[in-house]
């Protein structure tokens, strides 16, 4: 166990995923009372504009620059570590890391840490579209030998219908459309699927998927976790 530190988080992207990364956090803690939790600083900064319409178009600066202004804001309030629960937001960490003296926790890096240890080579990606084109997954899990499998332009539809159309939209996402999505990556040989977007891993908690799914979200809770000081329950 870790000193106890304290958790920055740029949230509200969405707030749906921001609220779920929180309780994760609360639930996923041992705790007899308050202080055995962890400290954290949450910015729920739902005004963000859309970090995959950003990738797509290419104006990434408008993102990037209230992302720098939240890790600003988070270091004034003296955090050790700074958590983005958001898969697309990634684009920008090793950017952000490079202009800011402070520790990141790296959900891709994290994910791909223990996708090795489970000796998978080839896993399936549920994301966004930004992500998927940003890249981001692919170039740090080949680092580890780890082929990452796309789903089809049909199926990457009904990735970001479930998304922006369902989770963000505040209706319950379709579990048909997103058999078809696993199917498809099974068929191309996928020996897991990562759930690879926040708003994915609300749909986690809500059907409560089996170890197949590698929720990144949950990764990054038990690394939260770990690296703050307490003590974890098993996720």
């Amino acid at each position: 166990m870790y000193p106890r530190k304290t958790l920055g988080v740029i949230g509200g992207m969405g707030p749906q995923a921001t609220q779920c990364f929180y309780q994760d956090i609360i639930d996923n803690t041992v705790a007899q009372k308050d202080q055995d939790h962890i400290d954290m600083v949450i910015i729920n900064h739902a005004s963000m504009p859309d970090r995959t319409t950003a990738i797509l178009s290419g104006s990434t600066e408008p993102v990037y620059s209230r992302l720098k202004n939240d890790v600003e804001k988070l270091i004034k309030f003296g955090v050790d570590y700074i958590a983005m629960p958001c898969n697309t937001s990634h684009y920008f960490i090793d950017k952000l890391k490079s202009e800011n003296d402070i520790s990141f926790i790296d959900m891709i890096e994290e994910t791909a840490a223990v996708i090795k240890k489970r000796n998978i080579n080839k896993v399936g990606l549920m994301a966004t579209a930004g992500t998927i084109k940003s890249k981001i997954y692919e170039t740090k899990m080949k680092k580890h030998g780890i082929e990452i499998i796309l789903p089809s332009e049909e199926k990457q539809s009904y990735i970001m219908n479930i998304i922006y159309d369902q989770v963000k939209a505040g209706i319950d996402p379709d579990k048909e459309m997103f058999g078809k999505i696993s199917e498809e990556l099974t068929e191309k040989g996928a020996q897991a699927i990562i759930l690879g977007c926040t708003e994915l891993s609300y749909y986690n908690k809500l059907y409560n998927l089996s170890e197949f799914y590698i929720d990144a979200q949950e990764i990054l809770v038990k690394k939260c976790i770990e690296l703050c000081g307490a003590l974890q329950e098993r996720i």
